[in-house]
């Protein structure tokens, strides 16, 4: 646990690192390059030499990025981070761009509202100088801009995207159970787990859809922060805001019952203001109204999911100067410019009445952020037990020069996962076999065999997910069967997975076993509004 807090420090003041450290192999390969030789006396000669040592030092700054974008990407990144390495080189870049004069006129760069933004954080995001806050900014742009291309390959139009990548969360981003604590995650943390808040699927979706240019909010009552007051999240897709519930895991139901509309049209907001009756289909219970309520939906307050980071200066110009093959969204201006509108002015489109000064900033992020620079010694405890499984297999080799076994962490299970969310299914279901074999072995050090069963977990419920998105139903449900009546009983994705099994039969078309899954009732099960309102939904048919 010292290592652990070691870690939080090195790491920043925000965001803490809760596993030993991998080493990441550093790509910073800014050699030297020697010039070809030439003749001092000929001032052609001369020119030429100047001009090919300008090109030759152009080409090591771009080395530079290119070096720190690697290791910023989520595949050569380890849970670790070792973010501190990357945002060195990063800063050693721009230096040296600045020097340079690579960095365009900084002309389309809006200036920062103070009044959006929490004094303490004010001056961070001013400033000139990268920090570990901008590295997994980076590498969350990067992460969501591949998943969001494997998510939506094939899908015709903006509407269908949207459909795809919120069905694909509700898969991969499940929900706690009501008995496991409730940790705040970052985007990649929340990713890489896969169990998180409804919150936290706001703002892994939200990522997502910004690297698709789709702009999210999220709808409430009142401005001011009230806890448990209800919320709803919204997508805006050519010029409409569709209204989705991310604790049942369902679209707001154009008036149709949500069982029917599983994977049809939500409502947007104008329909929903048009009908506020509808949000009754949401209600687990005939006797329980919906949390929000006609008068509430006739005056939500907006606020828009966005990045502090994706305001400064810096992510502007990284953004001007990133390769070709690196292209992701890193800045949005917060303020009008001579060439763009601000996110304000552009999400205040889709709200007529509402002004852009009217529209807040979602500060769930924020919040997780600082409750997560004072946990305490149990909230890190439970944060090390969230992350212990992916540093395995643990391996060691013979130093050399003590003469002793070195251990290393491997950090397999993670790769895996990392290259699943990333759309390589076939390859990380056949990789996931090894990491379910290891629950069967003895770990190398007792304290370990704990963290080899929870990954082997991990791997078993995983490569059914990806075999249902394979299309494999029959398959997946033979495994979910399998995997429930393996894991009845301590199993960390007894609860998704009987989620998934219910969506499987629904795809199948087997309506009974459907029906016979959604009607079962756990009291720490957070589906089981989900199966409610599903089961209500199915009532009026079976009247029929």
């Amino acid at each position: 646990m010292e290592s652990c807090r070691r870690g939080i420090v090195r790491w920043s003041k925000w965001l803490p690192v809760l596993l030993p450290i991998l080493l990441v192999m550093l790509w910073a390969g800014c050699q030297s390059r020697s010039a070809p030789p030439a003749n001092s006396d000929s001032p052609s000669s001369g020119t030429a030499q100047g001009e090919e040592q300008t090109d030759q030092g152009l080409a090591e700054i771009e080395d530079q990025l290119r070096s720190a974008l690697y290791q910023l990407q989520p595949e050569n990144l380890n849970i670790d981070s070792r973010l501190d390495d990357a945002v060195s080189v990063l800063n050693n870049w721009f230096v040296a761009a600045k020097a340079s004069e690579m960095i365009p006129a900084a002309t389309s760069v809006a200036a920062i509202p103070a009044d959006r933004v929490p004094p303490e954080l004010l001056a961070e995001l001013e400033g000139d100088i990268f920090d570990g806050g901008d590295g997994r900014h980076i590498r969350a742009a990067f992460f969501a801009q591949k998943i969001a291309e494997s998510v939506t390959a094939g899908a015709d139009s903006d509407f269908d995207r949207m459909m795809a990548v919120f069905n694909w969360g509700c898969r991969n981003l499940a929900l706690n159970s009501f008995d496991q604590p409730e940790l705040p995650f970052t985007f990649y943390e929340a990713l890489i787990v896969g169990r998180m808040r409804p919150e936290d699927r706001a703002m892994v979706l939200a990522g997502l859809f910004r690297q698709m240019r789709i702009d999210c909010v999220v709808l409430r009552p009142t401005s001011e922060v009230v806890e448990d007051q209800p919320w709803l999240f919204g997508v805006i897709v050519d010029g409409q805001v569709y209204l989705f519930d991310l604790d049942l895991g369902l679209p707001v139901p154009a008036g149709e019952p949500p069982a029917a509309q599983l994977n049809q049209k939500p409502a947007t907001l104008v329909q929903l203001k048009e009908h506020p009756e509808w949000l009754s289909l949401l209600s687990p219970q005939a006797d329980q109204p919906y949390a929000m309520t006609a008068e509430q939906v006739a005056n939500l307050h907006v606020d828009v999911i966005t990045p502090l980071r994706s305001w400064t200066q810096r992510m502007w110009s990284m953004e001007q100067l990133l390769p070709g093959e690196m292209l992701c969204q890193l800045y949005d201006p917060p303020s009008a410019t001579a060439d763009r509108p601000s996110l304000f002015d552009r999400v205040a489109q889709a709200f007529p009445g509402i002004t852009a000064d009217q529209i807040g900033v979602w500060s769930d992020p924020i919040r997780s952020e600082a409750r997560m620079a004072t946990l305490d010694a149990n909230g890190l405890r439970a944060y090390q037990s969230a992350l212990i499984p992916f540093i395995v297999p643990v391996e060691y080799e013979h130093d050399r020069e003590t003469g002793t076994q070195r251990r290393i962490e491997t950090q397999r299970h993670l790769r895996i996962r990392t290259e699943q969310l990333l759309g390589n299914r076939i390859d990380a279901v056949s990789q996931y076999v090894t990491i379910r074999q290891l629950s069967f072995t003895q770990a190398p050090e007792p304290p370990l065999q704990p963290a080899y069963a929870r990954a082997a977990d991990d791997a078993f419920f995983w490569s059914i997910v990806c075999k249902y998105e394979l299309g494999e139903t029959e398959t997946a449900i033979s495994q979910l069967q399998e995997y429930l009546k393996r894991y009845r009983r301590g199993g960390q994705w007894v609860y998704p997975a009987r989620a998934l099994l219910a969506d499987a039969y629904h795809t199948a078309g087997n309506t009974a076993e459907f029906e016979k899954i959604i009607s079962v009732q756990d009291s720490d099960d957070p589906y089981r509004d989900r199966f409610a309102v599903l089961s209500r939904s199915l009532m009026p048919a079976k009247a029929e």
